[in-house]
C-alpha cells in the first residue's frame, strides 16, 4: 500500500502490515505471528527473537535486519531481500525462502530443516553450525558460503553453486548433489556417504579426509581435486570405469570392503599425476 506521492504508511496497530514502512524500527514488544507483512519495508527493523511463525513476507525488504533468535517457522519469505540480515539461531524449519536474496547473511546455527532455499541467493552468507537437513536447495546460489559443521543430510543440491564455499566437515550424507557447481569448494573431512554427485564439478576441490563411502561420482569432474586420505567403498561410484583401477592403486584396504586413499600434496590423489606407491 501506497501513500500519496509514493510514500509507504509508517506503523500501525492493525494485524495487516503489508507494504508498510516499518525500517529502523524495535518490534520486539509486537507479537507478530502469523501477520502479513508481505512487500514492507523491514530494513534495519529489530526482530530478536520476534515470534513471526507463519508471517507472510512474500518480497519483504529486510536487509540488515536484526532476527537474532526469531522463529520464522513456516514463514512465507518468498523473493524477499534479507541481505546482511542477522540471523543467528533463528528458526527456518519448513520456512520459503524460494529466490529470497541471503547475500551476507549470518545463519550461523540456525534451524533451516525442511526449508525451501530454491534459486535463493547465500553467497558469503555464514551458515556455520546451521541445520540444513532435508533443506531444498536447489539452483540455489552458494558461493563462497561458510557451512563448516553445517548439516545438510538428505539436503537437495542439485545445480546449486557451492563454488569457493566452505563445507569442512559438514554432514553431506544422502545430499543430492547432481550438477552442482563445487570447484574451489573446502570439504576437508566432509561426509558425503551415499551422497548424489551424478556430473557435479569438483575441479580443484579439498575433499581431504571426507568420507565418500557409497557416494555416486559418476561422470562427475574431478580434475585436480584433492582427494587424499578420503575414505571410500565398493559401492562408491567413480567418474568412469577406469578411474575404479586408479583410485586402487592409490588405496590400502581398512576392512569391511572399505578404502582410504594414500598420498602427499594437493594432488597426491589426482588421476592426472602417477600414482603413490602402497607399501
Amino acid at each position: 500500500m501506497l501513500l500519496a506521492g509514493g510514500a509507504r504508511p509508517r506503523y500501525s496497530t492493525g494485524r495487516g502490515l503489508g507494504g508498510t514502512d516499518l525500517s529502523h524500527l524495535d518490534l520486539r514488544a509486537r507479537d507478530l505471528s502469523n501477520i502479513d507483512l508481505v512487500g514492507a519495508d523491514l530494513v534495519g527493523a529489530n526482530l530478536t527473537r520476534r515470534d513471526l511463525t507463519g508471517a507472510l513476507l512474500t518480497g519483504a525488504h529486510l536487509a540488515g535486519a536484526n532476527l537474532i533468535g526469531a522463529n520464522l517457522a513456516h514463514a512465507n519469505l518468498a523473493n524477499a531481500d534479507l541481505t546482511g540480515a542477522l540471523l543467528t539461531s533463528a528458526h527456518l524449519a519448513g520456512a520459503n525462502l524460494i529466490g529470497a536474496n541471503l547475500n551476507r547473511v549470518n545463519l550461523t546455527d540456525a534451524d533451516l530443516t525442511h526449508a525451501d532455499l530454491a534459486h535463493a541467493r547465500l553467497s558469503e552468507s555464514f551458515l556455520v553450525h546451521a541445520d540444513l537437513t532435508h533443506a531444498t536447495l536447489t539452483g540455489a546460489v552458494l558461493r563462497e558460503a561458510n557451512l563448516s559443521d553445517a548439516n545438510l543430510a538428505y539436503a537437495r543440491l542439485p545445480k546449486a553453486d557451492l563454488s569457493g564455499a566452505v563445507l569442512n566437515r559438514a554432514d553431506l550424507a544422502h545430499a543430492i548433489l547432481n550438477s552442482a557447481n563445487l570447484s574451489d569448494a573446502l570439504l576437508t573431512g566432509a561426509h558425503l556417504a551415499d551422497a548424489n554427485l551424478i556430473e557435479a564439478n569438483l575441479t580443484m576441490a579439498n575433499l581431504h579426509a571426507a568420507n565418500l563411502v557409497g557416494a555416486n561420482l559418476t561422470d562427475a569432474i574431478v580434475t585436480r581435486a584433492n582427494l587424499v586420505n578420503i575414505t571410500w567403498s565398493e559401492s562408491t561410484h567413480w567418474p568412469y570405469a577406469a578411474y575404479d583401477a586408479m583410485m586402487l592403486e592409490r588405496s590400502v584396504p581398512i576392512g569391511n570392503g572399505h578404502w582410504r586413499v594414500q598420498g602427499s600434496g594437493n594432488n597426491g590423489a589426482d588421476a592426472s599425476v602417477p600414482p603413490t606407491p602402497v607399501h
